[in-house]
């Protein structure tokens, strides 16, 4: 009778062990589908080729050029959590700043509390009741795939313009560092099937960045 009951506890063990191992391997495969589908969606600059980068503790893929010319290189790097566009000349002296950030979310705190807790509220006054959500210039191509970014209202822009036809300086950003850029472009990005992140994305000056800003995964 002992040893049947053994053999039970053996079997039901046994079961659970598969059925974890089982699983995953179903991550895994998944993962590894989501990396695989990640392609290009335009040709790399002279001198530059497709590379893919990859946080796998927190399964986060995206799409970057490592450039090799004579005299410099430019690759991608991650520091906490924002991924740096490095720049390195032949004498190595590197010059760095990140293109990319990665946040955390409350999963049940909807977009609007989310942008009110992180930045709206760490605005002055003033900007706190002027900086508003809007979706970003920059669409994506996935319905997937929300962009939005932070930038003055009707009456703070009007506010800004006057101003700044005093001077020829380029303005502090209005609504923060993570907001609207007078001088370049820049947006959040959320997932709608990841409710527990989302990135901030330095989309720069150039018509494209030197990342692929379609291939973000997480």
């Amino acid at each position: 009778m002992k040893i049947k009951n053994k053999q039970k506890i053996f079997l039901s063990i046994l079961i659970v062990v598969m059925f974890f191992v089982f699983l995953f391997i179903i991550i895994k495969n998944s993962n590894n589908k989501i990396i695989a589908e990640i392609q290009p969606s335009r040709l790399p600059e002279k001198d530059c080729e497709w590379r893919r980068f990859e946080n796998k503790n927190i399964n986060f893929y995206f799409l970057y050029q490592y450039c090799n010319s004579n005299s410099d290189v430019l690759y991608f790097k991650q520091d906490g959590n924002r991924i740096m566009e490095v720049l390195q000349d032949k004498n190595n002296k590197k010059d760095s700043y990140p293109v990319v950030e990665i946040f955390n979310r409350n999963p049940k705190e909807t977009t609007s509390e989310t942008f009110k807790k992180i930045f709206i509220s760490k605005l002055d006054n003033y900007s706190s009741k002027h900086c508003i959500v809007v979706p970003s210039l920059i669409s994506g191509n996935s319905e997937e795939v929300v962009r939005l970014t932070i930038k003055p209202d009707r009456e703070y822009s009007q506010q800004l313009a006057n101003a700044q036809k005093a001077t020829s300086d380029v303005p502090n950003p209005p609504c923060g560092n993570y907001g609207y850029l007078p001088d370049s472009e820049s947006y959040f990005e959320f997932h709608r099937n990841n409710p527990n992140m989302f990135i901030w994305v330095l989309y720069g000056q150039d018509q494209y960045p030197l990342f692929d800003e379609e291939s973000f995964r997480f």
